[in-house]
């Protein structure tokens, strides 16, 4: 099954996403993950 996740708000708010990502991606599963306020970060250190 393809899933996607999505947070946003800050590492601490991801932390739980990821972790459930990665149980999940041991089950089988595609995960996609969308977490805003790290493209956000990226842009802004280049």
């Amino acid at each position: 099954m393809k899933i996607l996740l999505a947070s946003i708000g800050t590492r601490g708010d991801m932390e739980p996403f990821l972790a459930i990502g990665e149980k999940l991606v041991k089950q089988g599963h595609q995960i996609t993950y969308l977490f805003g306020t790290i493209r956000y970060t990226a842009k802004k250190v280049g």
